[in-house]
């Protein structure tokens, strides 16, 4: 049995070495201090080398994308984000999800990019009975299909005899998160972004309507800019300064099997995820559990992920299931991001609550930051975002 997310496992050891380059040297007054190096905070970094914003250092405190990012499934399942929504949100789901088609172009990419598509079938959550959420979706121009009887078993032969149907997204992608976060440290460095870990951010000191001064376990920063982009946790920093931002950490628990031969060809959703590797694996999960800052692996949540996986996959009945972990997603009321400049100083900018969207969601937040900060003209994208709808 392991302990830890099976990306760890797949990736190459000396791999695993480029997410930890530590922190010797740091520039100590850099254009724009990012603070927070999960996939967010990468791809908020490299927009910023794109839009030539100066010198960008990148702080922290662990490994890079070693905390939500590494607990990810992987998935950009940009489709299936669910009406609910804003449409403009959706949007920008999409938009995201293609920007990462384009990276996958680059040279520097090697993130196991694959547009599978993906497939929502009950018990998944719709807002409407599922016919009428397909058309929906199908007249709003969102690619989806309604898929039924003979052509659900042929596009995904290894559902229940129960599942009498679902909703396919043939545009929705899978990745590898922690080959990600390796190809973009190494864009980064080409490109003369600074990357630290082991460097927490302990204090932010405020002079003249700005962030002056970050106090870090490796010393002070004084920067033009700052980004934080530390997930449900930047209230820790934020709160002394009378700044509260309604995040708070949502646990989520997955499991992933040995390696199988082919049983999966669809990325389902069934509740949860269940997705089959390139090497094989069977990842299940994750739950949504509301227990505070908690990365405690239960016996309760891990069985309650094998009953929907079972449930949805019934090959996988007599399957073991050896790795299991954790992460904590950072959720705001609504379950969209706080994407904003902070009150009261003009260099400070959160981007923070991405909840189960942060890797989808990554580059165009880097975008539309990176935008902003060039300019100091946010787009209009940005307003639903804004700190201010939680007063």
């Amino acid at each position: 049995m392991t302990y830890r997310p099976i990306w760890e496992t797949l990736l190459e050891p000396a791999h695993r070495q480029e997410l930890s380059p530590g922190h010797a040297g740091l520039p100590v007054r850099p254009d724009v201090l990012v603070v927070g190096g999960g996939i967010v905070g990468l791809s908020i970094a490299l927009a910023l080398s794109q839009r030539s914003a100066g010198q960008v250092l990148l702080v922290e405190q662990d490994e890079l994308a070693g905390g939500a990012s590494r607990a990810n499934g992987g998935g950009l399942f940009a489709g299936q984000m669910r009406a609910t929504f804003p449409n403009a949100f959706r949007t920008l789901g999409l938009e995201s999800r293609e920007m990462y088609a384009a990276w996958a172009e680059e040279d520097w990419a090697d993130f196991d990019w694959c547009r599978g598509g993906s497939l929502a079938v009950p018990p998944d959550e719709f807002p409407l009975p599922l016919p009428e959420y397909a058309a929906a979706e199908q007249a709003a121009g969102r690619g989806a299909e309604l898929i039924t009887g003979n052509a659900l078993r042929q596009l995904e032969p290894a559902l229940a005899d129960s599942v009498e149907a679902g909703l396919y997204y043939p545009e929705d992608a899978t990745l590898n998160p922690l080959k990600l976060a390796v190809s973009l440290t190494r864009e980064l460095t080409r490109r003369k972004v600074r990357l630290a870990t082991g460097v927490r951010a302990v204090r932010l000191q405020p002079a003249a309507g700005r962030i002056d001064t970050v106090e870090t376990t490796a010393g002070e920063i004084y920067p033009g800019q700052l980004i934080l982009t530390t997930g449900w946790s930047a209230t820790v920093l934020l709160s002394p300064l009378g700044i509260e931002v309604p995040l708070t950490p949502a646990k989520g628990q997955a499991l992933a099997s040995a390696p199988l031969p082919p049983l999966l060809g669809q990325n389902v959703m069934s509740g949860q995820l269940q997705r089959q590797l390139p090497s094989g694996h069977v990842i299940a999960g994750g739950t949504v559990e509301w227990v505070g800052p908690d990365r405690e692996i239960t016996t309760a949540a891990t069985q309650a992920v094998l009953e929907i996986a079972r449930q949805a996959i019934p090959a996988l009945a007599d399957v073991a299931f050896p790795h299991i972990w954790t992460g904590l997603r950072p959720h705001t009321p609504d379950a969209m991001p706080v994407i904003d400049r902070l009150p009261l100083w003009d260099n400070a900018y959160l981007a923070a609550g991405h909840f189960t969207k942060g890797v989808l969601l990554a580059p165009v937040t880097g975008r539309l930051l990176a935008d902003w900060l060039v300019t100091d003209r946010p787009s209009a994208a940005l307003n639903m975002f804004s700190l201010a709808r939680f007063d």
